[in-house]
């Protein structure tokens, strides 16, 4: 380990401070120790350690014993060592706030599958916590700015059949969270899921409005985080975003019955209506045909069927017949 700039030309090796004679061999002024402390407490809260974590830290980094008090001929080495240490912690901080607001981005629309590619590509990489800083604040600028290529969004055709049990749950648990966080009923939630699908309460529910109901829950929840959204901000908790027919579509309802722009600032409520709007707009139809495809089910063959379509029972049953027939003839 190389001596710390500042510090003393032979530093302690056995727990004893080697001082140098005459100057500055007296224990810390109030001064330095209030510079020192000032650090520590800095320190202290963006790492959450506590005050005896970083003053071993340090003594440990001047090669000095745990027990061993700081004197002012350390002052120097000290402060510079709190510096740099409080230096690496902004950067850790800032490191972790970047790949929160990477993450965050992550969520909406198809830009995981983006951010992947471009890492593929250009870092020859295929894992985010592979990166080093500099490489996630640049796919965070992309994403922020918007100069990423967003591929489309895959959508798989939905089958016909209803909601499982596990999927009916999770949808559940969803408008529960929900309904803690706006104070609204779960009843009321569900019928407003069911209206925007036309659906009527009891009516089985195809799975094709699955992932419409799923989206529309964490927009919702998504919303309730900010206090006075804009269409932007609507825009922005959409895991598919919208389109340009879409866009225009919602922007007009907005303009001419709420007399706002796309940038004003909406109400809870009005932002609401407009993400009912789209989400009607998006779960078309109220039925289709594959919608009762499950239900359908052959009638039940009759008595006559059922015996004549075992050969044995029927080629007796006709021997018989015959017999009877050529008795009475």
């Amino acid at each position: 380990m190389h001596p710390i700039p500042g510090s003393p030309a032979q530093p302690p090796g056995d727990g004893s401070a080697s001082l140098t004679s005459g100057k500055d061999t007296g224990p810390l002024t109030g001064q330095q120790r209030t510079v020192l402390e000032s650090l520590i407490t800095r320190i202290m809260a963006l790492t959450h350690q506590q005050a005896p974590e970083v003053w071993a830290g340090v003594k440990h980094d001047m090669r000095l014993a745990v027990n061993t008090p700081l004197m002012s001929v350390h002052f120097t080495a000290a402060e510079q060592c709190l510096s740099q240490r409080l230096r690496q912690a902004k950067e850790t901080v800032g490191d972790r706030h970047q790949m929160v607001q990477l993450t965050q981005l992550l969520q909406q629309g198809n830009n995981r599958r983006a951010v992947s590619l471009y890492i593929r590509e250009h870092f020859g990489q295929s894992v985010l916590s592979q990166l080093t800083a500099g490489q996630i604040q640049q796919i965070l600028t992309l994403l922020q700015n918007g100069e990423l290529s967003i591929p489309e969004l895959q959508v798989r055709q939905a089958s016909g059949r209803p909601l499982l049990p596990a999927e009916h749950c999770a949808l559940s648990q969803s408008v529960s969270k929900l309904a803690a966080t706006t104070g609204e009923s779960s009843r009321a939630i569900w019928q407003t899921m069911l209206h925007m699908a036309s659906r009527r309460i009891g009516e089985p529910i195809p799975v094709r409005y699955y992932p419409l109901f799923t989206n529309w829950l964490q927009a919702r929840q998504s919303l309730t985080e900010i206090t006075a959204p804009t269409l932007h901000n609507v825009q922005g908790v959409l895991k598919k975003p919208m389109d340009e027919a879409e866009w225009q579509t919602i922007s007009h309802y907005v303009s001419n019955h709420f007399k706002k722009d796309d940038q004003a600032a909406l109400t809870q409520a009005q932002a609401l209506v407009a993400l009912n709007m789209l989400y009607k707009k998006r779960m078309g139809p109220a039925h289709l045909p594959d919608d009762n495809a499950w239900s359908e089910t052959p009638e039940p063959p009759g008595a006559l069927t059922r015996i004549f379509s075992r050969p044995a029972v029927g080629l007796i049953l006709l021997i018989m017949l015959c017999f009877v027939m050529w008795y009475l003839w």
